[in-house]
């Protein structure tokens, strides 16, 4: 994915805000907490500024050391994105939360974020699911004045439902103001992972048939056992997205999919459920045969 090549060139996340919306993020884990904006942090699910996760939920805290763990401090791992800023919102839970507070977070301090991280969505194989309308009228909100009007990005992981799911039926995933992540294997598509027209792209998701992933998680740990899955692939092409806002950010949401579109390749990748075709911009897509 070149992110070495891009560190490289001095580019690390420096200035680039990033809210994590997941289960919570253990603010003062040693190998993120200098990258935590803990004064604008929100907690959606509990009614407050602390996005702690409660007791077991460690999801968030995985997701974000991707993103943004600190680089050469000998703990864990680095992030993508190791320079820049995350705000914990904390919208997932034993339960559900409203379209209005799906909404609020999909918004928060949006004069301030540059990206809204997404490993979260319709349970998989549930059929058709669409956003509600207070949720569909933030993401436009989002991409028409964030970033002073270029449009704030909202990365999504596309699922994990593999050939029993299709995530063009995930209404999150298929909204042209977000961008879709699948995920890939060494060499192969990922067993897991869902294929469909809305996803633009695929990073490295781990996978239990060849590595998993390392990554922070609660009470302060590094784990790479079970760590795979679209919601891994997701905060990984948010760092990447971090880095191309650093080197421009005059960028705009549109620019940033257009960049995906044209800057991804099949590099060889051998898929085990699609067929692939040459559409009408000349790039290589994939559809399923059956």
């Amino acid at each position: 994915m070149k992110v070495s090549s891009a560190w490289s060139a001095g580019y690390t996340g420096t200035g680039i805000v990033i809210a994590v919306l997941d289960d919570g993020i253990q603010t003062d884990h040693p190998d993120l907490a200098a990258n935590v904006d803990t004064a604008n942090d929100l907690d959606i699910y509990n009614f407050d500024d602390d996005p702690n996760p409660s007791s077991g939920y460690s999801h968030g805290t995985q997701v974000s050391g991707l993103i943004a763990a600190v680089k050469d401090n000998s703990i864990c791992v680095v992030g993508v994105a190791f320079n820049s800023t995350l705000i914990g919102v904390r919208i997932l839970g034993p339960y559900a939360i409203t379209d209005s507070e799906e909404a609020q977070g999909l918004s928060h301090y949006l004069s301030n974020v540059d990206i809204y991280s997404n490993s979260w969505g319709p349970v998989d194989g549930t059929g058709f699911k669409s956003p509600g309308l207070l949720t569909k009228a933030a993401l436009q909100d989002g991409v028409t004045n964030g970033r002073n009007g270029k449009g704030a990005i909202y990365i999504w992981a596309a699922g994990n439902g593999n050939t029993a799911d299709n995530c063009n039926a995930d209404g999150y995933v298929n909204s042209i103001y977000t961008v879709a992540i699948s995920s890939a294997m060494i060499g192969q598509n990922a067993w897991y992972s869902e294929v469909c027209a809305s996803a633009l792209a695929v990073a490295y998701g781990g996978s239990q048939d060849d590595r998993y992933l390392t990554t922070t998680t609660i009470q302060s740990g590094c784990k790479s056992a079970g760590i795979q899955g679209t919601s891994y692939a997701a905060p990984i092409v948010t760092g990447i997205v971090a880095l191309t806002l650093e080197a421009n950010s005059d960028l705009t949401w549109r620019d940033i999919q257009h960049l995906i579109v044209f800057t991804s390749n099949r590099n060889g990748l051998n898929d085990t459920y699609s067929d692939w075709s040459m559409n009408g911009a000349n790039k290589e897509c994939e559809f399923l045969s059956n």
